[in-house]
């Protein structure tokens, strides 16, 4: 009995560093996720300039946040349109 008392703690063990394991990748991969860009990195990172991010944000078309006077970008949103743009050939 007490054979199979540890094969179920360290199984159970095992399971549970696995989760453990996949909980702070998530973190992690979220934390990346959720980084926050200025109008002059969206810009760059969308290779437009910032007055076209500013008309976006106007026209509802690109999410923004604004923290006091400055406007920032959630790294997942502008991924978010990139993947939503279709490109029309003629």
């Amino acid at each position: 009995m007490k054979d199979i008392d540890k094969v179920i703690t360290k199984n159970s063990f095992d399971v549970f560093e696995r989760v453990k394991a996949f909980d702070k990748t998530m973190f992690f991969e979220k934390q990346i996720r959720e980084k926050w860009l200025s109008t002059e990195e969206a810009s760059r990172y969308l290779c437009l300039t910032q007055n076209a991010i500013r008309i976006m944000v106007y026209r509802k078309r690109l999410k923004a946040f604004k923290l006091g006077r400055r406007l920032r970008f959630r790294l997942s949103d502008l991924d978010d349109l990139l993947e939503k743009r279709e490109v029309i050939y003629g």
